[in-house]
This record gives C-alpha cells, structure tokens and sequence, in this order.
C-alpha cells in the first residue's frame, strides 16, 4: 500500500527513526565523502508513515549511532525549509515522495537516566 502525504505537511508531528550519513553518488559508485544526512522520520498525524528527509551540506548527526548512541524513544523533531515533492517512481509505478529540508532540531531535549 503506497504511503499518502497531504499536500500541507505543516502540520506534521514528526518521530525521529534513523539518522545516517548520506553519500553522492557518480556513475553508480558511492562517494567516500559524506555529503549530508538523512533523517528516516514518521508522521503521528499520518498514520505513522515513514518518510526520509535529506539536509545536503550538514555532516552532523543528531545522534551518533554509527558509534552506538542510540535515538530516544518518541524523539520529536522539527524541520526548517521542509519540502516534500511526490513523483512518480519508476521501480514501482506508484507515487513516492522526495523530501529536502534546511535544517533540523530536537522538540524536545531527551532526558538523561540517572
């Protein structure tokens, strides 16, 4: 079943899934140096569907977990510049989305166990 966005994500609450390095690719071979980040996000207002979102020029990860942090539970992010396009995928024939953002913050700060 193909994920559905509204036109107006404005209103998203998105939840922090996964955050990695993103990577250019020339003719098909992956660079060695890390372009970006993608954050792998879902939308509570939408049914909890994934969605990844890229921020070129940022090498910055909200939570290391190349080297074993881990990202909280319910970790609430905000996006600035979000920009959500659908296109039409053509592995799949279906609508897929691209999304691109400027920059991206934590809701709400984790808090530490003590």
């Amino acid at each position: 079943m193909a994920n559905t966005y509204p036109s107006d994500v404005s209103g998203a609450k998105w939840y922090l899934a996964e955050n990695k390095l993103s990577y250019p690719y020339v003719e098909g071979e992956r660079g060695t140096t890390p372009n970006g980040v993608k954050y792998s996000v879902v939308d509570a207002k939408n049914a909890y569907c994934p969605i990844t979102v890229t921020i070129e020029g940022s090498t910055s990860l909200l939570f290391d977990t190349e080297n074993g942090a881990e990202i909280p539970d319910m970790c609430e992010v905000q996006f600035s510049g979000l920009v959500v396009r659908p296109y039409v995928s053509s592995a799949t024939k279906r609508i897929a989305y691209s999304a691109k953002a400027t920059g991206i913050r934590l809701v709400n700060q984790p808090r530490v166990k003590e």
